[in-house]
């Protein structure tokens, strides 16, 4: 009977690769621990701001600058393949 002996195997991140991971965790850092203990920690993702355009609205003569949800602006976009093929010499 062959008895096999399970190892824990501890993960390796590429350096390259760990300066892209996103703390939103406090970390331990030396210094006064009741100031630490007061730091708030905000995640990148309640920071970013809703998509809006804003046209200029003109009412009796003056500018409204108004938010407003409009379309996007890709409808009148040019096609992204174009329909002429280049000839090869």
């Amino acid at each position: 009977m062959v008895k096999l002996e399970i190892r824990a195997v501890t993960p390796n991140t590429n350096p390259m690769f760990a300066t892209l991971d996103p703390i939103t965790f406090p970390s331990d850092k030396p210094g006064d621990p009741l100031r630490a203990a007061c730091t708030l920690t905000m995640s990148s993702g309640a920071l970013v701001a809703n998509d809006t355009t804003v046209n200029p609205i003109i009412i009796l003569d003056r500018f409204s600058f108004k938010e407003s949800p409009t379309e996007d602006l890709t409808k009148n976009s040019p096609p992204t393949i174009s329909a002429i093929k280049p000839r090869n010499k």
